[in-house]
Formats: C-alpha cells, structure tokens, sequence
C-alpha cells in the first residue's frame, strides 16, 4: 500500500489506522474551535462585565457629586437592577455572546421599575430625582452621548376622574401632556431622537373600598395606560 510523492513510493499504515488518525486529527480540530470560540464568548461576556461595571459606578460617582449619597445597603439591592438595565441597554435585544455593537446606542428590553416605601422623609423623592441624572451621565459616558433621560412626575392621590383624565391617551402627540411624553419619549419637539423617561408615581393611594382614589383602580387604570389601552 502506497502513494505516489516526488517520484518516491511512500509505505503508509493501513487504511484503518489511517481513517482513524484522520478522525482523530479531526476531533482535536473541532475541539480547537470549540475552545476557541468558547474562550470568545468568555471574553465578550467579560468586555460586557466589565463596562457594565463601570456604568453602575459612574452612577454611584454621580450620584456622590451630586450631593446624595447612597449606602452599601440601598447598593447592594439597587446594583443588580442597574446591572440588568445597562445590559439589557448595550444588548438592545440581541444575544449577549455577540461583540456589542461599536456605533452610539442604548435600546434597553428590560424596564428599570422600582417599588420605594418608606416614612415621609424618608428619602424616596430624593432618590428618584438624583437617579435620572446619574443614569443620564452613565449613558452618555460608556454608550450614547446624545440619548437624554427625561423626569416626569405623576401624582397618583387625586380623584380618579382626574387622574384619569391626565394619563388619558390622546391622539395628538405635540402636547406635554404625561402620557404623550411617555410614549414619544421625547421632552422637546427638536429632541434628535428618542430617549428614555423616568416616570415617578408618587402617592400611591390606600385601598380602602369606596375610596377616591382606590389603588386597586388606579393600579389598572396604569396598566391600561402604560400598554397602550384606552378604558
């Protein structure tokens, strides 16, 4: 058994020594490329930890610059959620073993939604007005300089009536009306693009049966309005 090279004969082993080397040669290949990829994935998975990191502390820094400062306890429930939104914002809905995309963006899938209780003064106002800018700075240092977050309150103690007309759905979207805001996400006509809105529903109400306003009846009343529902 043998082939022909450079005019020599050249004795190889039999075939099935040499089928097997072949399929060994081809395993240690595809194993290669499997390592190799999965040592991609690490480091992409790794580039992402890390900018997310640091999106995370240029809030706190922020924050901090701004005169609020935020203690280990409220880091350590407030971090994950932060975590989670930046990533859901640099991934903007593609799979996280993808390179994230070079050019300016921020498409967050995942909504940042906090509950905040407490006493009065306990803080929970501060909190959310200090929060947008930071988040805003984080933005635009480490992922789109031009989106803007934009602060709206809506208080949710107020007659339901009222209150129902004010997050009303109206097909003109030139006004500032809160829901036109919200669903252009837009603060100024001459806004280039569309950004992000921090909406805080402040007060919300007891449910207690018969009263105006009952949280039971605002809570659906938002839950039509936020997915686009009139009613």
């Amino acid at each position: 058994e043998g082939v022909l090279a450079s005019g020599q004969f050249i004795f190889l082993p039999s075939l099935t020594q040499v089928l097997r080397g072949a399929e060994m040669m081809s395993t240690s290949t595809s194993r290669e490329i499997t390592t190799s990829s999965s040592t991609s994935k690490k480091l992409i998975n790794a580039g992402m930890r890390s900018v997310v990191g640091k999106m995370v502390q240029t809030t706190w820094d922020t924050l901090l610059r701004h005169g609020y400062y935020v203690d280990e306890e409220r880091k350590k429930h407030l971090g994950p959620l932060l975590e989670e939104f930046y990533e859901s914002g640099l991934l903007g809905g593609r799979d996280a073993s993808m390179p994230i995309l070079l050019n300016a963006h921020f498409n967050p899938t995942y909504a940042l939604s906090l509950y905040l209780h407490g006493t009065a003064g306990a803080g929970k106002s501060s909190l959310v007005r200090n929060i947008f800018p930071a988040i805003n700075a984080s933005i635009a240092a480490y992922a789109d300089p031009e989106l803007l977050v934009r602060f709206v309150k809506q208080n949710l103690n107020k007659p339901f009536q009222t209150l129902r007309l004010e997050l009303d759905l109206r097909p003109n979207n030139n006004d500032y009306s809160v829901m036109s805001i919200i669903q252009g996400r837009r603060m100024t006509l001459t806004q280039s693009k569309p950004g992000l809105v921090l909406v805080a529903l402040e007060e919300m109400p007891s449910d207690v049966t018969g009263a105006d306003p009952n949280q039971s009846e605002v809570a659906k009343l938002l839950s039509m309005r936020f997915s686009g529902r009139k009613g």
